[in-house]
């Protein structure tokens, strides 16, 4: 777990929930980390362990649930603090995100069958909005806009959806791959690397 991708779910203030899984594994642990008053080193504590049905590809959480998503294209949720199951539906393949009013939006599919695709906080699903490329990265910003990068012809395609899926806007940058980050003040970070690394605002 150590060496795996983490992501943390601020349940309560004095309790931090970390889940954890190693890359390609299909075991994801949830360890509560109490913080001791007067100590600045929490007791770490397994809660929990969830085996999924395929290796895991991308992990989101909040305060009341953890989102996996499955190289399977399965996509399930489990309670944060038990690990009990709460939902899984075959709608998701990776990049797991939530946005401000719990969608939950997820990648689809690979090469030019990929997709994005929006589900409610009960796995139901609301919208799906098809993307030229591989998905390489998705964010939200804070009004719900959802982001999309993709890989295409050594070209990575940025694509801004509205929260309903309907399509902004698209741009086309140089590189063979791409991440995404928001700045300050409401800008887009698009990081290109590979043949042609640049950074673009």
């Amino acid at each position: 777990v150590t060496t795996g991708n983490v992501t943390f779910s601020e349940a309560l203030p004095d309790v931090v929930t970390a889940v954890a899984f190693a890359p390609a594994a299909r075991v994801a642990v949830a360890i509560a980390s109490n913080f001791l008053f007067g100590l600045s080193v929490p007791h770490l504590t397994a809660n929990w362990t969830y085996l999924a049905t395929a290796p895991v590809t991308s992990i989101f959480t909040n305060a009341q649930m953890a989102v996996f998503a499955n190289t399977n294209s399965s996509i399930s949720a489990v309670n944060v603090y038990t690990g009990l199951p709460l939902w899984s539906t075959r709608a998701c393949s990776g990049h797991v995100t939530y946005t401000p009013n719990c969608t939950i939006v997820c990648a689809q599919g690979s090469g030019n069958s990929s997709a994005v695709v929006a589900l409610t906080a009960g796995g139901q699903p609301l919208w799906r909005a098809a993307v030229n490329g591989s998905i390489s990265d998705i964010i939200v910003d804070a009004v719900g806009h959802v982001y999309v990068a993709a890989l295409a012809s050594q070209r990575v395609l940025v694509t801004g959806l509205a929260g309903n899926g309907t399509q902004l806007w698209g741009a086309a940058f140089a590189g063979s791959g791409g991440r995404l980050g928001a700045l300050a003040g409401g800008q887009l970070g698009v990081l290109t690397y590979g043949y042609a690394g640049n950074f673009f605002i």
